[in-house]
């Protein structure tokens, strides 16, 4: 019997991990979605050792995972969108926060609830 180039060990559970991989993905960006800061480094091996189990394959086969594999990529753009968001946020805060320190430095008030720190009144 002649092996066809969808047989063979090489991508046995490939659809299986890659169904398990946009799972993931579809989950992180629920998470990100709630607020919450899930982990990706999974996410990220997974999707890393699936990209070269698919390169190892017969090119037509290795092909057939395309529309799939655009799919997570598109996943992960939106999940990449949710971070940039993310870290775009707390650049804000941290700029924010650094403007009332320096005001607060600037008219001397640090460590004196509801008063100047020199005395004066």
């Amino acid at each position: 019997m002649t092996a066809s180039p969808t047989d063979g060990p090489t991508d046995t559970g490939i659809d299986t991990r890659l169904d398990a991989l946009l799972a993931d993905a579809r989950g992180l960006e629920a998470a990100f979605a709630e607020g919450r800061e899930p982990e990706t480094t999974a996410l990220e091996a997974g999707i890393q050792r699936i990209c070269a189990d698919i390169a190892a394959l017969p090119r037509e086969r290795g092909q057939s995972y395309l529309p799939r594999l655009q799919d997570l990529t598109d996943a992960l753009d939106r999940i990449g969108g949710a971070m940039r968001g993310r870290l775009d946020g707390i650049g804000v805060e941290l700029k924010q926060h650094g403007a009332r320190q320096s005001a607060v430095r600037a008219y001397g008030k640090a460590g004196t609830p509801g008063g100047a720190s020199d005395g004066h009144r």
